[in-house]
């Protein structure tokens, strides 16, 4: 049983082998001539999964080593009985200290402490969850706004996007979704971001397209000053010039690109498949933990901010991917592809030990809270 896999799945050869010979591929430019005799098609959110990719192939199992699913066409896998599987929340933790570093280095900018921003979060899902938890833990106020959730769950106090958008820090994590009810694509449109207070910092690290991007744009350009940190984009590689000049942070779709997130994505398909094909085989071993088992030494001694500024290099990433726009617009979308590929993958905080010698208590117990090893020398 023949697997075909993205190669930018971490460990897939290693990982999958035990399955059937494993054939890699290039995410971006696989076309149904490549399925061959492959059974089990294993991508990431650069391949479109529908009825032009797999009509008339022998596929008859797919997963995505992503939580988001918009780019698999799921109807079409149900009506052909082909399985589906996806690593749904395996990137919340990366996502959520991306995004909580970017009020770090906000409030920095701003000369306050980070307790004194209110941050709105859009979405309550995995995601949602694990950024509010973190903030609760670092004492920094947010709401919370998920009118679906709160639709089949009274557990949970949802305010309204009017109110969210009144906050200093706006931080979306919603799936983009075309129908319904709640239908997210343009859910932050003009009227939203017009509402946006003076210096405001906006978030996008859900999917492209829940932002209505010329309007953010002309915000950006022409109105009140605000502040866009923008990961994810429409029409991923080939991004608007104009929003990647005009954001404040501008990254390639990296906020769940952390290793650990990928080689949890990469065990949850590897469980998947166990399932489907009614195996027992275990995951490789030496895949786990931190490089030999060490955790990576920083400093905080010049501030948290200074010390999150070298786990997420924002001003470094961006500064890169602006680099694209002096490039011929055909040459844009490979640039972005490259920058993704070969700076996008970090360790998360728990891979990082701090000592604890010459900062204050108050610091110690607020890197303890944002996840990181404090290493105490007394």
């Amino acid at each position: 049983m023949e697997i075909l896999a993205d190669r930018e799945i971490t460990a897939a050869a290693e990982v999958f082998e035990a399955f059937g010979p494993v054939r890699l591929f290039d995410g971006r430019r696989l076309r149904q001539s490549d399925i061959g005799d492959a059974e089990i098609l294993l991508v990431r959110s650069v391949t479109r999964i529908d009825h032009s990719l797999l009509a008339g192939t022998p596929v008859r199992f797919v997963g995505t080593a992503t939580a988001g699913v918009d780019h698999v066409d799921a109807e079409f896998l149900t009506r052909r009985s082909i399985e589906f599987a996806h690593a749904e929340g395996c990137n919340a933790r990366a996502v959520a200290e991306y995004v909580a570093t970017c009020p770090y280095t906000f409030a920095a900018l701003r000369k306050v402490p980070p307790r004194e921003l209110a941050v709105g979060i859009i979405g309550y899902g995995n995601v949602g969850r694990c950024l509010a938890t973190l903030l609760d833990r670092l004492g920094i106020d947010f709401a919370i706004s998920d009118p679906p959730l709160t639709e089949v769950s009274s557990a949970i106090h949802s305010v309204s996007l009017e109110e969210i958008m009144d906050r200093d820090v706006v931080s979306l994590h919603v799936p983009l979704t075309n129908t319904g009810k709640h239908r997210t694509v343009d859910l932050i449109d003009a009227n939203a971001i017009n509402r946006l207070r003076h210096e405001a910092l906006l978030i996008n690290a859900a999917r492209g397209g829940v932002i209505n991007e010329g309007a953010l744009c002309r915000r950006l350009e022409t109105g009140a000053p605000l502040y866009a940190a923008v990961d994810c984009w429409s029409n991923e590689p080939a991004i608007d010039a104009a929003l990647l000049r005009s954001s404040w942070v501008a990254t390639p779709h990296i906020a769940g690109h952390s290793v650990e997130a990928r080689l949890k994505a990469t065990r949850m398909l590897h469980a998947a498949l166990n399932v489907f094909c009614g195996a027992n085989e275990v995951f490789p071993s030496g895949l786990e933990g931190p490089a030999n088992g060490r955790k990576t030494p920083l400093s905080a001694v010049g501030g948290i901010a200074e010390l999150l500024s070298k786990v997420h290099p924002l001003a470094g990433q961006s500064e890169r991917l602006r680099r694209m726009l002096a490039l011929p617009a055909a040459r844009r979308g490979a640039h972005f592809d490259d920058i993704r590929a070969r700076f996008g993958l970090r360790r998360e905080f728990s891979s990082f030990i701090v000592a604890s010698e010459g900062l204050a208590p108050d610091t110690v117990v607020e890197l303890g809270a944002l996840g990181f090893d404090v290493l105490n020398d007394d």
